[in-house]
């Protein structure tokens, strides 16, 4: 079982991290902002299950470290999910995204987190198959976690990880 887990705190968000936010900003047209995470740290844990065809999933921990109640509001019910990038590239737009292959009806979703508080939010199982689709080779690809809190896309690294199909699973 392959498993990563990354941890992506505000400092990091304000800096570097923010470059990862404005990256996921790209494709959507929204802009990530402190006020919409501050105070929040978000870690993404995903890992791969063996089966037929190899399944990604896990979750995402979000920890409120301010002193107030962090509400989190969603267009959907799909709070957390999942892209791949090319491993070197840069992230300007993923190769794939779990959007792409999941039904997420709209039905706004809001999370309240107490300070103090880590909240666990699911990351739907997803096979390599549907990733990889019959366009994306075999190969290692970067995946990140990102959810849209407020209208922000905040995307958080998952890893690199391997992925392949065998024939029979296609």
């Amino acid at each position: 079982m392959e498993r990563s887990t990354n941890r992506l705190g505000v400092a990091a968000t304000l800096t570097a991290g923010l470059a990862i936010a404005l990256g996921a900003c790209a494709s959507s047209g929204t802009e990530a902002t402190p006020e919409a995470i501050r105070g929040l740290d978000f870690q993404a844990r995903v890992a791969t299950r063996a089966r037929e065809p190899l399944q990604l999933g896990g979750s995402l921990l979000i920890t409120n470290h301010g002193r107030r109640v962090a509400t989190l509001k969603f267009p959907n019910r799909c709070v957390a999910l999942l892209r791949a990038y090319e491993p070197d590239g840069p992230r300007v737009a993923p190769v794939w995204d779990q959007s792409s292959v999941i039904d997420c009806p709209p039905a706004e979703t809001a999370l309240g987190i107490d300070p103090g508080q880590t909240l666990e939010v699911p990351i739907p199982n997803v096979g390599t198959d549907r990733i990889l689709g019959d366009s994306l080779p075999a190969g290692s690809y970067r995946l990140t976690a990102y959810l849209a809190p407020n209208g922000h896309v905040v995307e958080i690294e998952a890893g690199v990880f391997s992925l392949a199909v065998t024939p029979r699973s296609r």
